[in-house]
């Protein structure tokens, strides 16, 4: 009976054990170019407030041209929220994985 007890205990922690959720989420950082994912993480965290009319800091975000001009240093700088830099965006900071991609970008040279 023990035995039996045991054997039953022991499948039912294994099935609940290989049913538990994987929480672990990918993020590829592999050939990052603006014209693929640079250009919506830029548009949807940046151009809010530096697009065409009226940029903030007088520096629109809206072509690659002008982003690629921001140089390596700065971008990575901003949107790390790193010390001696303006923490970019102000609000909240971006998730990692959208960090880690345009760090990815600037160190393959900023590809379009």
């Amino acid at each position: 009976m023990k035995k039996t007890l045991l054997a039953i205990t022991t499948v039912l922690l294994i099935t609940v054990l290989s049913c538990t959720k994987d929480t672990t989420t990918s993020c590829s950082t592999t050939n990052m170019k603006y014209s693929g994912e640079i250009k919506s993480i830029i548009d949807a965290n940046c151009v809010g407030c530096h697009g065409t009319t009226q940029p903030a800091g007088q520096l629109s975000l809206v072509t690659y041209d002008n982003v690629k001009n921001v140089g390596a240093a700065k971008l990575a700088g901003v949107v790390n929220h790193s010390s001696g830099f303006k923490a970019m965006p102000p609000t909240s900071k971006m998730s990692q994985c959208n960090i880690d991609k345009i760090q990815a970008w600037i160190a393959a040279g900023f590809p379009n």
